[in-house]
This record gives structure tokens, sequence and C-alpha cells, in this order.
């Protein structure tokens, strides 16, 4: 009996041993029987395009570089500074406060250089009587100080709370030369002596006056910039690359029906789609650094009709320079011609040659093999 059982017991170890290899054998045997099909076609459906087409353009920028805005003639002791780094100043805006005085700035063509009094005539009397006319305040005609003049000027002086009088003081102004000016400094000093004549009351920053479409451009490396120059180093050794210059590169329109965007804002265009107009430059200014000469924007194209999306890898760019597809999961597949509108993150929208043979639901194949890569 002990000899029966372990040879039963030895039997068994023997079957459980032999189960691994029996079924590596069956599974050997199956994988021997699989044919892979390495060459077989994977076709996937294209979708309409329902997404706005984003393409990445530049902005080459054009800053002026306006004075400061600098006393008159003042004498006296400044007793506030309404206006901070970053404020906007245009015409009206009170930019100091001397001897209880208020000194708005004023947008003329020239400074006033002189006083003014009745029966004075020139250029400066027909500025003063543009200034009063846009306070809504009585004012003369032309070149001429009027009756109107020195009635408006009596309210004017009233207004900025100087004595009332019939003679126009320069030192109630400060010069402004531009529409909109951003103060980036503030010099007059509260409880000091108002600055000289001539010292600024608070200095200002670049305006940009121009931003045109161009290429995408690189902006990492000035020094590889386009136009770039490179200026004297402060002596830490060889020479400090200088702000890039895009002149050279060429203009280029914003299609008929895209929006050019900065951020999220769209920007209106001038004539020819080639410039941003003049009202939407300080929505670029925003969204860029005063002085630079380049910003990034993007344009942005609604869905158009025909466009289809289809995988990157499906588009072929064949030894001729033909773009196309191929498309048709049964039958006869066959090459398509189409147009590349945009790609990324492994997706393509095109638009097909005829739109009748690459519809929404057509298939296309994903990576042919090279013997399938024409377009004829």
């Amino acid at each position: 009996m002990r000899i029966l059982r372990r040879l039963a017991a030895a039997t068994g170890l023997v079957a459980w041993a032999a189960i691994p290899v029996v079924g590596v054998v069956v599974l050997r045997d199956r994988a021997d029987r699989v044919k892979l099909h390495d060459d077989a076609p994977t076709f996937i459906e294209v979708a309409p395009n329902r997404e706005a087409t984003v393409s990445t353009v530049g902005l080459r920028l054009r800053w002026n570089e306006p004075p400061a805005l600098v006393a008159p003639a003042w004498t006296g002791t400044v007793s506030d500074v309404p206006v901070h780094p970053g404020d906007s100043v245009v015409d009206g805006t009170v930019v100091a406060v001397v001897d209880g005085i208020s000194r708005p700035a004023v947008r003329t063509s020239r400074p006033f250089t002189r006083p003014l009094a009745p029966d004075d005539h020139g250029p400066e009397v027909a500025e003063l009587n543009a200034l009063l006319a846009r306070r809504g305040l009585p004012h003369g005609e032309g070149d001429r100080f009027t009756a109107g003049t020195a009635r408006g000027v009596a309210a004017f002086s009233t207004a900025i709370g100087a004595a009332p009088t019939f003679a126009f003081d320069p030192a109630w102004v400060v010069y402004l030369g531009v529409d909109r000016a951003t103060v980036a400094t503030v010099a007059a000093t509260v409880a000091h002596p108002a600055p000289a004549p001539g010292e600024p009351v608070v200095t200002v920053k670049p305006t940009l006056t121009a931003a045109t479409v161009i290429a995408s451009q690189p902006t990492g490396n000035a020094g590889d910039a386009p136009g770039a120059e490179t200026t004297e180093g402060d002596g830490g050794g060889g020479a400090a690359p200088a702000r890039p210059s895009y002149d050279d590169v060429a203009p280029q329109a914003v299609p008929d029906g895209s929006d050019l965007v900065v951020g999220d804002e769209v920007l209106s265009l001038g004539e020819g789609r080639e410039q941003v107009a003049g009202p939407a430059l300080t929505l670029v200014a925003a969204h860029s650094t005063p002085g630079d000469s380049y910003v990034d924007a993007e344009v942005r194209t609604p869905p158009r009709p025909g466009e289809v999306a289809v995988p990157a890898a499906a588009v072929i760019v064949d030894a001729e320079g033909h773009t196309c597809v191929i498309a048709g999961r049964t039958g006869h597949p066959r090459p398509v011609p189409v147009v590349v509108i945009t790609g990324e993150a492994g997706r393509t929208i095109v638009v097909p040659g005829d739109p009748a043979l690459l519809r929404p639901r057509s298939a296309v194949e994903v990576a042919p093999p090279a013997t399938r890569r024409t377009c004829s």
C-alpha cells in the first residue's frame, strides 16, 4: 500500500508540472496560426470642422517718445499732485495744484508763451479761443481776443481757483503735445516749491503710434531678430543686444472674415487689413511693454464650408509637391487633393478639391505605406 500511495503522489506531481508545458505548446500553436497583417490599411472617419482656425502672427510696433510735461513760469508751493504713475493725462487733466490753483494739461498745437488780454490777436489767441470752446465757456472766433474771450477767461480763472480776471495767464496751464499721455513718474512733490520753468512735472511713457501685421517672429534672442543691432555694454564685457527691429519683414493682410486678436481682444483694422486701426492701439499697448518692437497676436477664422478635420498622419505631400489624402474604406481607395488650412495636436484642417469625394464620415487612410504615398 505504501508503495502504491507513493506512486500515486509521484504521478500527480508529474501531472501538475506538465500543465504549464502543455499551455505553452497550445499558445504557441495558436500564435502560429494567427496572421498579423502589418500592411493592413487603417482608416479613420473625418469630421466637419466646427472650431475656429487659429494661426499665430506678429505685430510690428512703432512708438513715439513724448516729452515730459514741464512747468511753465510757476512760483509758490505744490499743494497737491492728483496724478500717479499709470494714470492717463488728456486735455483738461489737472496735473498739479500750486498755491491752491489747479493747473490742467491742455492739448494745443503749441505752448502758450505770453499773457493774453483784450485786443490781442494771433495764433496763441486762436488756441485760447479753441480751449475755451472745448470747455463750453464763452469764447471769441478766430485769432481775436474779443469780449467773448474775456468772459471765457474770467470763467476759466474762477474754475481753477485763481482770482477772476479778463487776462489769460499762461502759467495756469501745462502744455500737452499729444492726445493722451500715460504718467511714468511724478516729479512734483507736495509741500515743496513748484518745479522751476522747464522742469518736469510728470514724465510720460512712450505712446504706441502704429501696429503692423507681420509673420510670427522668434523673440527669445534679440540678436537673432531681423535687423537686430548691438549697443555698447556697460563695462561688463562685450556689446549688449539692442531691441530687435522688424523693418525688413513684409506686412501681411488679415483675410476677410478673420479676426485679429491680442489676448482676448479683437482688434479693428485699417484699410488693407494690414494695420491696427488707431482706436485699437490702446488695446495693443495694454498687452505689450512700452518700447517693444514686437508682440505676438492671433488670426482667428471661423469654420468655412467644406472644411474637414483629418488625422495629421493622413495628409500626404508626394514627391511632386502635391497634397492629398487617401479616401475610401471599401472598394478602391483613391487620392483626393486637399488644401491644408492649419494643423495642431495631431489634427489637420483641410478643404478637399472636390467636396463630394471627402465629406463628413468619409474615411481616410492613416500613415499609408511608401508605395501608396502618391497623389496621382
